[in-house]
């Protein structure tokens, strides 16, 4: 939830071999479908589609199909395999580099046609249909798709935001209704539900599995700060190819959970009996949020982690996860917030908006030794790095932030939510604005102001989230990863520009990155940046990871993403 740090390079499984038949005979040799034709925008919105589609419906799948699906991804995505071909004794590795060696020398569009009509072959005429809008008849506007409980939805009317209690996550999920309503709506779709008023969340907490109890977590603690800490980091969100984990530094969670406004009790821990682990944590604060014309208190859901050990745990028939879910969803209700905002990389019901990253080498040896990024057929790593070779210096004259610039920041920031007339945004007061970009512990948070005649024209601003590099145990080969290196990535956050470009501001802040000895610097899709980032003289790549933006207890339009304004962690 809430991570801003997912770019998964493998949008399949894992897999260890090859022939292997699945559980319910699946293989693959399926029945012949319609070649793919597609071309230009239409084609790499067929293949977002069709790997969507592959990350949840494939679980199932034999080994043989993986393996060609992992293969034509990597060719779509990537090109010609420049990996050394592992050791024989690596099995796993040798397998994959096979898979993808096989497709050397097919075009990326030719690569994505394949996939696109290998998922159409494994999924049947009927495999779009849980990822499109729902449409009408022909000549029709879009329609949301049956709510779970229509006698409780509302038509979308603007307003004051969160009328009633709020599902968080999973927790209004009706298993049964689930799949109908997994669509990839078109901007303007209604989506949402508002629920009964009638039926609010328990003052009580929902019962636990016996070994577990509930807690609150206080991060001004410096034990349970590391608690949180050593959880997230050995148990937190790893791309699909398990190669990378992200890693969030004690100051940095202290900075992003103790606001200037918070909620203790939206802290909420699980916790085994027997010797206090914590084995599960869950985070809220409360923001101010601007929906189209709507204004309230919404509370921004960051943090959801649960210990491995413990994620298939289901008590009265409900998950460790969902039950955490409707806690907190209890925690946030009785303070008297209505609404819950979350993002994640998982497809579930009501998407507002997807917003795609994009990526910027930096070091770019580091990068490809680490398997982070991989060297284009017919190029050095020499070429690589001339080719994103930074200068020493920015071309812009930029200083750090200091408290006494931060009213005329918050000014610059509404202007800029105005001119690109921003649909869904934060709120910020001072006291807020200046929490989000100055923190009290160095290397978190990154904020530059331009000054021209004692007067700040522009603003900007970066935080840091590295990635763990993760590796097998040589001695625990079949056990948990262990930590052999870290990615140092930087994530573009507030920017508002009146007299310089948005890409001379990123090229700036590229060099200032480098100077502070980043690996590679990210951008979210949104926030006016979408495109300003790939021209030559940022030279961002379109990555394949996408953050979906989920808000409940609301009902209401969806929107393009150049329409979100809303940068989470």
């Amino acid at each position: 939830m809430g991570c801003a740090a997912q770019d998964p390079q493998d949008a399949t499984e894992e897999v260890q071999g090859s022939g292997a038949q699945s559980t319910n005979g699946q293989s693959a040799n399926h029945a012949k479908q319609a070649e793919c034709t597609l071309v230009g925008q239409a084609l790499l919105d067929e293949f977002d589609t069709a790997t969507t589609w592959v990350a949840q419906n494939t679980e199932d799948a034999d080994n043989d199909t993986k393996l060609e699906l992992y293969g034509l991804y990597k060719q779509a995505s990537v090109g010609d395999c420049s990996v050394p071909k592992p050791s024989d004794f690596n099995v796993k590795a040798l397998y994959k580099w096979k898979a993808w060696t096989k497709f050397n020398g097919t075009s990326s569009d030719d690569a994505r046609r394949k996939y696109v009509t290998l998922v159409s072959e494994l999924g049947g005429v009927e495999w779009k249909k849980q990822l499109e809008p729902v449409t009408g008849a022909a000549g029709e506007a879009a329609v949301s798709p049956p709510p779970s409980s229509p006698e409780k939805s509302a038509p979308y009317t603007p307003g004051q935001l969160g009328g009633h209690c709020m599902p968080i996550g999973e927790a209004d999920i009706d298993a049964e209704q689930a799949s109908p309503r997994h669509k990839r709506m078109k901007a303007g779709t209604v989506v949402g539900e508002l629920l009964d008023p009638e039926n609010p969340v328990p003052k009580c907490a929902l019962p636990l599995p016996d070994a577990l109890k509930w807690d609150t977590i206080d991060l001004q603690d410096t034990s349970q700060l590391d608690e949180v800490f050593l959880l997230l980091k050995d148990h937190y969100v790893e791309n699909a190819g398990g190669e990378f984990r992200i890693y969030y530094s004690r100051e940095f969670l202290l900075w992003d959970m103790d606001p200037v406004h918070k909620q203790p009790e939206w802290c909420l821990g699980v916790r085994q009996k027997a010797d206090n682990a914590l084995v599960g944590f869950l985070s809220g604060i409360p923001v101010q949020l601007q929906v189209y014309d709507e204004y309230g208190t919404c509370a921004e859901i960051n943090f959801f982690c649960i210990h491995f050990d413990w994620r298939k745990v289901a008590h009265g028939g409900i998950s460790l996860a969902r039950l955490m879910i409707t806690e907190m969803t209890r925690r946030v209700y009785n303070a008297g917030v209505r609404l819950a905002l979350y993002t994640g990389g998982q497809e579930l019901p009501n998407v507002i908006t997807r917003c795609r990253y994009f990526h910027r080498k930096i070091n770019c040896k580091k990068l490809v030794d680490c398997g982070f990024s991989y060297l284009p057929k017919g190029m050095t790593i020499d070429d690589l790095c001339k080719k994103y070779e930074l200068p020493d210096e920015p071309e812009l004259n930029l200083r750090p932030i200091t408290p006494e610039d931060i009213p005329r920041c918050l000014e610059l920031l509404n202007a800029h939510n105005a001119k690109y007339d921003l649909k869904f945004y934060r709120v910020f007061t001072e006291e807020e604005l200046r929490h989000t970009l100055i923190a009290d512990s160095p290397g978190i948070v990154y904020g530059y102001v331009k000054e021209t005649d004692g007067v700040i024209t522009d603003f900007t601003s970066f935080y840091c989230v590295p990635s763990t590099i993760l590796g097998e145990d040589p001695s625990n080969p079949t056990g948990p990863k262990m930590i052999v290196g870290e990615i140092k990535n930087g994530y573009m956050y507030y920017t508002a520009v009146t007299t310089v470009s948005e890409e001379d501001m990123l090229a700036s802040l590229l060099v200032i990155m480098k100077k502070e000895n980043f690996d590679v610097g990210t951008v979210l899709g949104c926030y006016g940046l979408k495109d300003k980032v790939t021209d030559d003289k940022c030279k961002f790549g379109r990555g394949t990871g996408i953050l979906k933006y989920y808000l409940y207890n609301w009902q209401g339009p969806t929107m393009e993403d150049t329409e979100m304004g809303f940068l989470a962690l």
